[in-house]
């Protein structure tokens, strides 16, 4: 079942101001150097509708992907500037981080409802962000991408 909301999405350019996507983004290529700043300020703007919509549906289970957490991780070393965003989306979201180990839920279940509610709430997510809306990933470090058995560290 589809629950819309009565309040509407805040447009991007009032969910992140230029000057903010564009502070967060230089920080995320400085510990990201491999990341152009127009990509790292996708990352900025996708995890602002994340966290948007995880605040206005605190009781629907969501996780970011990797790429979107790189994103919410600039917020929370930017306190003013997230302080500021979580006014704006009338609420305040919490990271709160699995473990390893922890097998708390099914991982495409839980994307798969991430990105209903971003829909659900006005916020369209950009799916190249999102690469398990179109693969097989689970964030399982199998050897992929980020993972800790890659042999890319």
């Amino acid at each position: 079942m589809t629950t819309m909301l009565e309040r509407e999405a805040l447009p991007v350019s009032a969910l992140v101001p230029d000057e903010v996507r564009d502070r967060l983004a230089q920080y995320i290529v400085k510990e990201h150097p491999e990341f152009t700043v127009e990509f790292a300020g996708r990352l900025v703007v996708e995890s602002a509708k994340f966290q948007a919509a995880s605040a206005a549906r605190p009781d629907v289970r969501m996780a970011p992907s990797l790429l979107v957490d790189i994103g919410w991780h600039a917020w929370l070393m930017h306190t003013t500037d997230r302080d500021a965003l979580m006014k704006r989306i009338g609420g305040v979201v919490h990271h709160v981080p699995e473990l390893p180990g922890d097998d708390s839920g099914d991982k495409k279940a839980v994307r798969h409802d991430t990105l209903a509610v971003m829909r659900d709430t006005g916020n369209t997510p950009d799916l190249e962000l999102w690469p398990a809306a179109s693969g097989d990933c689970t964030q399982c470090h199998a050897g992929c991408t980020d993972s800790p058995n890659s042999g890319k560290r």
